[in-house]
């Protein structure tokens, strides 16, 4: 399985970066992961989602499976989370493209394009934090899914 992270913005942060390379690492024992960074739009809100939409959709795959994290979306457990990818994975998906957007948000062609919306809170999180959190999600969705004890209820 892999999972390509495609976002918004250079992390330039030590920590963070360190909180990533720690899931990564632990999620490499299940699936692939790679990381692209892109640039911000600069211009009014309008340019900006557009000039990364068109960012953000040159790096999809055609044949992923594209999830746009995205505050309106739909919320899941972590284990609802396990049992959709487990269920796609024997669907024939094995590639997941994964959407962290800018400050400004995604424009509507990246959520057209994606198959899943997800909101992981309706809380407002720094766009580099969500990094961690999805890789922290996608290594206990993997574990839960491997059988492996980290995810407890």
């Amino acid at each position: 399985m892999q999972f390509n992270i495609i976002s918004v913005g250079k992390c330039r942060d030590k920590s963070i970066n360190a909180l990533c390379d720690e899931y990564s690492k632990r999620l490499g024992a299940y699936a692939k992961t790679s990381l692209v960074e892109l640039p911000h739009g600069k211009g009014s809100v309008s340019e900006i989602k557009s000039k990364e939409a068109e960012s953000i959709l040159s790096k999809v795959k055609p044949n992923s499976f594209v999830i746009a994290l995205d505050e309106k979306g739909k919320k899941l457990s972590t284990k609802k989370f396990a049992e959709f990818i487990e269920q796609k994975s024997v669907m024939g998906f094995s590639s997941f493209d994964v959407i962290i957007g800018g400050a400004e948000g995604l424009d509507d062609s990246v959520r057209s394009r994606a198959n899943l919306i997800l909101s992981f809170s309706d809380l407002t999180f720094p766009h580099m934090m969500v990094r961690v959190i999805l890789l922290e999600q996608l290594y206990r969705v993997m574990s839960l899914i491997n059988n492996h004890p980290y995810h407890r209820e």
